[in-house]
């Protein structure tokens, strides 16, 4: 089966995803608390389809746009799509799951949904300067490797207590 499409409307939606992802980069940038990220740039933001095929990406990292399409289906295996509700975000570092580095690039994946269904994942992989180490920005010791989770629109004390005293 073979689908056209109208060259001007392809441009049009291609040129508005290129917006969104260009003011992905630029929220993170001005609402980032790590120099890693706001001065240095260490971070990348991009769009997938609902199968995790890179569509669009911000400024950033280009080396890290490869992981995007990977950690969204290591996502979905972890939490089917059917289950994702709107308001989700999936969080991992997990240097050895799909897509995986190293610790410090924590990704966060936020499902989109247009009229209930998953039409696109939001994907953002930054350098996290300190993941839980001895020392600020060392991963030594009592580092923490996130399995995927799955947060929320309510708070979820499993995660917050892990973090909190």
């Amino acid at each position: 089966m073979s689908t056209t499409f109208d060259p001007f409307d392809l441009e049009i939606i291609g040129e508005h995803l290129t917006a969104v992802a260009d003011e992905m980069f630029v929220t993170t940038t001005r609402t980032a608390q790590s120099a890693m990220i706001y001065e240095v740039l260490d971070f990348s933001v991009g769009i997938t389809d609902s199968d995790g095929r890179l569509v669009d990406q911000g400024n950033g990292l280009t080396i890290l746009l490869r992981i995007f399409g990977e950690r969204v289906r290591g996502a979905l295996a972890q939490f089917p799509a059917d289950t994702l509700v709107d308001g989700d975000i999936i969080m991992t570092n997990d240097p050895y799951g799909p897509g995986g580095s190293h610790l410090n690039d924590m990704t966060l994946v936020m499902p989109v949904f247009v009229d209930g269904q998953i039409v696109a994942f939001t994907c953002n992989q930054a350098h996290w300067a300190d993941v839980g180490g001895k020392d600020p920005g060392s991963v030594f010791g009592r580092r923490r490797r996130h399995l995927p989770r799955r947060a929320t629109g309510a708070v979820r004390e499993d995660l917050q207590s892990r973090h909190t005293r």
